[in-house]
């Protein structure tokens, strides 16, 4: 009437005693097992540790910046992919920084789209006295905050 299932596990041998009426069901798939959602907490880890890498990118920046190497200062920038992860606080010290070293290199139009990415995450920013007054980097930023503020064209 029924067979009998063995089941070998090691040096035992386990009888299930109803696998022949369990085989109707063989043809239904699994049901999917649901992935654990991440908390809230293990969420602000990662952006705490994107907080951290991403600062840490802009120290070695600014380090290189102070040496003059505008280059290195691009390449570190945009080569961390945690400053995308990062607070718009950081984001907007990234992309100045970014844009300060686009207009020194001569790279006007990047040195703009920095500027324009500055003023899109932070509308109200404005340049210290002594960095508006810039010969490049002073007009960029002008001219990217007159284009935020500029209408939409449709």
């Amino acid at each position: 009437m029924f067979r009998t299932a063995v089941v070998k596990t090691g040096a035992s041998v386990l009888a299930l005693g109803a696998p022949l009426w369990l085989s109707a069901c063989a043809d239904t798939p699994p049901a999917p097992v649901a992935a654990p959602e991440p908390t809230a907490r293990s969420a602000a880890v990662i952006l705490n540790s994107m907080e951290q890498r991403a600062q840490a990118a802009i120290a070695e920046a600014d380090k290189q910046f102070a040496a003059g190497d505008f280059k290195a200062v691009i390449g570190s920038l945009t080569s961390s992919k945690a400053i995308d992860f990062a607070s718009t606080a950081t984001q907007v010290q990234a992309h100045k920084l970014l844009a300060f070293s686009y207009c020194l290199t001569k790279k006007t139009a990047l040195c703009y789209a920095q500027a324009q990415r500055v003023m899109q995450l932070d509308p109200a920013f404005q340049l210290p006295e002594a960095e508006r007054s810039h010969p490049t980097w002073g007009p960029a930023f002008d001219a990217a905050r007159k284009r935020a503020a500029a209408p939409a064209k449709s």
